[in-house]
């Protein structure tokens, strides 16, 4: 999803799902439900757009969120499950020191 709305941030009202598959929210309406979670990616995109979201930013962010999530669960170089929480609260915090050192740098 977070990939969902950077791809769509620089055009308002719309989600980029793929490079030929872009639908704004009338067309979003085909699907029972689909309206509400449209309006949440879209409000997403906007408030990205409105903090001008930058690509390093982005970076951060999606780490976090996927560190977070528990999606991350496998240590890339091993395939061991990271079950070690003081492993990935380390990399959650040096993630966000990264984050907020960019920030401070950019203004």
């Amino acid at each position: 999803m977070i990939g969902l709305i950077w791809r769509s941030i620089h055009c308002p009202g719309k989600l980029i799902f793929a490079q030929d598959l872009i639908l704004d929210r009338n067309e979003g309406d085909c699907v029972e439900g689909m309206t509400e979670i449209f309006d949440m990616l879209l409000a997403t995109a906007s408030r990205f757009r409105m903090l001008k979201l930058k690509p390093e930013e982005f970076v951060c962010l999606k780490a976090i969120i996927l560190l977070n999530s528990g999606a991350f669960s496998f240590c890339t170089g091993t395939m061991e499950p990271l079950h070690d929480s003081a492993a990935v609260q380390s990399m959650l915090d040096t993630i966000t020191d990264a984050l907020i050192h960019h920030i401070s740098q950019s203004g």
